[in-house]
């Protein structure tokens, strides 16, 4: 038992230090190969960059899930996903090439052409990394993956840098996000078995395409809703207002999805392992439940709280306006976080369907309450955001109910260690709230406190509740590949 929660918790670890170093290096490069460049050679590198990310969606997440939660995963499912992948890549690379120059003059800047022929090869690096990543995912063999992830990512950044540095431009901005792929295909290439490259049937290229072709639709559908709720809410709302909106979602929707993107990474090879047992798998989603939510509905509720004091520390008008976003996004962010574990407990028996059609259901619902109530402010904006996620709740209660046979009694009693948490955290704060204003102090000493204080109490409650977690069942061995 405590061998299955070391490894559990020992998987939690890389899994989010693969997902904060591609963060942090990406973020942290772009930021300074920006200040180099300047806004004019960043616009034409966005452009081309916007275009090869698109692309290279499809490549880079179609067989990803499928392979991670396949029960039964034979060398030629992997070879069939291998050569399916990489056919439909240099396709897709081909077409960005050969359109280069259209879309060049489309833009009318002809920069934009020799930076997409560049960009051409990489959806065929993402193809032959996206197999090997998830092999080593199913197999839980995250260090090797976090490792070879971070060292890519750090040199393409350093690349990026050195060529902004020696006056190169946009090809500074597209070789960052253009080099990591290649060279992380280099790395697991150095570190992997590609016996299973020669081994390709119809049958199993067909077993393997039919969850990865339904669960792309709903990968589509989540990776590019942000952006149809911007070019919808574009037609309603001021550019100024638009420029709120999408700075607050920068800052606190990315930071939902980094968490969310961990999450399933974790739970998906653990909760795959045990869709052959309806005994052990409620159980442990029930724990996953728990868990999840005692560890982020306290920040997510504190955020949303102290999003007050974020304008009170600012004195520009615009930023004061970002604050009144932040409480109702971080809110929007809870219920994207705590209802992972049952979106990936529905992925892992294999009923991707369902997730496809609540992901297309609820996209509808939110373009229809942007055009339908037509919102003029960025407060009005994102309660329509707010009220299309927390819609999505009771759906995911009864597919779970439906799927798993988890009564809605025992789903909702997980939350309670999380609201006792919260609870406890929530009761610094309005105790210093009260006093700081009846002293008077200073806003910067007011929050410093806060956080603090809830600090303190949070990590001692998680460490209680981690401690007295028990009964989770061990996990099932290493799913391997069959010959």
């Amino acid at each position: 038992m405590r061998t299955a929660r070391y490894n559990v918790y020992r998987s939690a670890a890389w899994v989010i230090l693969e997902v904060l170093s591609g963060s942090v290096f990406s973020s942290i490069g772009l930021i300074l190969i920006a200040s180099l460049i300047g806004t004019a050679s960043l616009g034409t590198a966005a452009i081309a960059l916007a275009i090869a990310q698109t692309i290279n969606f499809f490549p880079d997440t179609l067989f990803d899930e499928a392979i991670v939660q396949r029960r039964r995963l034979e060398r030629r499912h992997l070879g069939s996903a291998f050569w399916i992948v990489t056919g439909l890549a240099v396709i897709l690379g081909a077409a960005m090439g050969l359109t280069s120059g259209f879309v060049a003059r489309l833009y009318g800047q002809a920069e934009i052409a020799p930076l997409l022929l560049a960009l051409a090869p990489v959806p065929i690096c993402s193809a032959v990394v996206s197999v090997q990543c998830a092999r080593l995912r199913r197999t839980l063999r995250l260090r090797t993956l976090t490792i070879c992830t971070a060292i890519a990512r750090a040199c393409a950044t350093s690349l990026g840098i050195g060529l902004a540095i020696g006056g190169y431009g946009s090809w500074a901005a597209v070789a960052q996000f253009g080099f990591a792929p290649a060279m992380l295909a280099i790395l697991l290439g150095a570190n992997s078995d590609w016996r299973f490259v020669g081994s390709v049937s119809r049958r199993h290229a067909i077993e393997i395409s039919r969850f990865a072709s339904v669960r792309t639709v709903a990968h589509f559908v989540e990776a590019t809703r942000n952006q149809f709720f911007f070019m919808i809410l574009g037609y309603y709302v001021s550019p100024q207002v638009l420029g709120q909106v999408s700075l607050a979602f920068r800052l606190i929707d990315s930071l939902t999805r980094i968490i969310c993107t961990a999450l399933v990474r974790l739970l998906l090879p653990l909760l795959s392992r045990m869709q052959h047992d309806r005994t052990a798998l409620p159980g442990f989603f029930l724990a996953a439940s728990r868990a999840t939510a005692a560890i982020f509905m306290p920040p997510f509720v504190v955020l949303a709280l102290m999003g007050g004091d974020l304008g009170h520390l600012v004195a520009n008008t615009d930023w004061q306006g970002l604050a009144q976003l932040v409480p109702w996004l971080s809110i929007a962010g809870l219920f994207l976080v705590i209802e992972i574990p049952a979106h990936t407990a529905i992925l892992a028996i294999g009923r991707p369907a369902l997730l496809s059609f609540a992901a297309l259901g609820g996209l509808a619902f939110l373009l229809l309450q942007i055009v339908v109530f037509a919102p003029a402010t960025g407060v009005g904006a994102v309660l329509c955001w707010l009220t299309a996620v927390v819609a999505r709740a009771p759906a995911q209660f009864l597919m779970t109910r439906l799927v798993l046979g988890i009564p809605l009694r025992s789903q909702l009693a997980a939350y309670w260690p999380a609201l006792m948490i919260t609870g406890a955290v929530l009761v610094p704060v309005l105790t210093i709230a009260h006093w700081t204003l009846r002293h008077g102090y200073s806003d910067v000493f007011v929050v410093a406190l806060k956080l603090l204080a809830c600090a303190c109490i949070y990590l001692a409650s998680i460490a209680l509740l981690l401690r007295a977690q028990r009964g989770t069942g061990s996990l099932p061995n290493t799913p391997g590949v069959r010959a």
